[in-house]
């Protein structure tokens, strides 16, 4: 997922862009000797210039630095932040006030969020203030819904805008599909995840969806005709209603295996019917790094099912699954996160728990937990006064310790065990 992120970045125009990376090379050099006050006042004068000029990539990029740098050297910098950018939305063009109005609704939800405990006890106003920091929670979920309804204004202008006109502004934006993505699409996704994050999945009745689940596994033409006013969790019903406008625009599969996961983990809990809807993904596409996601999935519910009485073969055809992933080398991040799975998968493991105080004599018990280990064996070695003194006063080198004494000691006893 792409981000909207401080950083350093390189234009191809002519000598105000050139000046300009020269001065946020300077800006960041100021920044990590800590002179804050002094990379603040260049950042001032690029973003005069970019106003002067209409360059909007700058004027967003100069937006984050001010943000950046008002929390350090302002007092009430929330406040000034956020009137920062209002100012700044009221004066650029449509594109640059559905990307600015994304950052003013997650500022918002940030400063909600955090801050949630103090502005649910508010009493309730009829009027809206222009000091956020007096808002109710209802000032601020209104204002949130508003800002991100925004987003999406003006579609026609949003998919003529090459997200690529933005890139300065973006983190990863050496992804393939960068280039080729619109700023339409990009916001759909980003109103996603927003609402995503923002569901409680106590408030959702997931057997309010078992009667629409072939709808909401299926192709997008089915998903999209769904109706969904039985949806009473507002962050829910944006998120799906996000969903499908983004599968009346882009119906590709990539954006079907999204939907179906987003409902699989929120609204239905059948494995089978996911699995089900997943493989006649895979069967259609010729997606190389979707079918890695597609495996990806199918291997983590084998390991979740995994077990030595009921499923012993789970984590063999997981592996396999892992292995099919692997050996596309691409770097995706399925690539990765397979690597990472198969690890834990094949990794040993042991971890055993004592009673902390034992008697002499007195019978006890051991809580052995293990992963990929057959056998144990358990040998007991005597330990004098000062060992145990040196054992339990230095932290740091109880291995070595251990180790020496296995090393030159005999055990007292031994005793092997066959693990199940």
């Amino acid at each position: 997922m792409k981000k909207i992120v401080f950083g350093l970045f390189l234009f191809s125009t002519a000598l105000f862009a050139q000046k300009t990376d020269k001065n946020w090379i300077k800006i960041i050099a100021l920044e990590n000797e800590g002179k804050i006050k002094s990379a603040n006042e260049i950042v001032e004068k690029i973003y005069k210039n970019a106003v002067s000029k209409k360059d909007e990539v700058q004027m967003i990029k100069c937006f984050f630095y001010q943000s950046k740098y008002m929390q350090v050297l302002e007092e009430n910098a929330q406040t000034k932040i956020i009137n920062k950018l209002k100012e700044t939305i009221a004066i650029v063009s449509i594109p640059s006030k559905a990307i600015l109005n994304l950052v003013y609704a997650k500022c918002l939800n940030d400063y909600l969020s955090r801050n949630e405990y103090t502005i649910t006890r508010r009493t309730n106003t009829t009027e809206l203030s222009d000091d956020f920091l007096t808002w109710t929670s209802n000032n601020f979920q209104s204002e949130i819904n508003v800002a991100v309804q925004q987003t999406t204004e003006n579609e026609s202008i949003l998919k003529k805008t090459p997200l690529s006109n933005y890139e300065p502004i973006f983190d990863y934006s050496s992804d393939e599909d960068f280039k080729n993505e619109n700023l339409f699409h990009y916001i759909l996704n980003e109103n996603i995840q927003f609402y995503k994050q923002r569901i409680h999945s106590w408030e959702v009745h997931k057997s309010s969806f078992t009667f629409y689940k072939k709808e909401l596994l299926g192709k997008a033409d089915d998903f999209t005709k769904l109706n969904f006013d039985f949806v009473t969790e507002q962050n829910l019903l944006k998120a799906l209603t996000f969903y499908q406008k983004l599968e009346i625009e882009y119906p590709t599969q990539s954006n079907q295996f999204d939907r179906i996961i987003f409902c699989k983990n929120y609204l239905l809990e059948n494995n089978d019917d996911f699995v089900t809807a997943i493989n006649a993904i895979q069967k259609v596409t010729k997606d190389a790094v979707l079918i890695q996601k597609i495996q990806l999935e199918k291997a983590k519910i084998l390991t979740q099912q995994a077990s030595k009485e009921i499923l012993p073969e789970n984590h063999i055809k997981a592996v396999a699954t892992l292995d099919s992933i692997i050996k596309v080398e691409n770097r995706s991040n399925a690539y990765k996160s397979a690597l990472l799975l198969k690890q834990n998968i094949v990794s040993k493991s042991i971890t055993i728990q004592l009673q902390k105080y034992i008697y002499n004599d007195e019978n006890t018990r051991a809580f052995v937990e293990y992963k990929n280990v057959n056998h144990l064996k358990v040998s007991y070695f005597k330990i004098d006064q000062k060992q145990l003194s040196y054992f339990q006063n230095n932290y740091n080198k109880r291995d070595e310790l251990v180790e020496e004494i296995v090393k030159n000691s005999q055990p007292s006893i031994s005793k092997s065990y066959d693990l199940k």
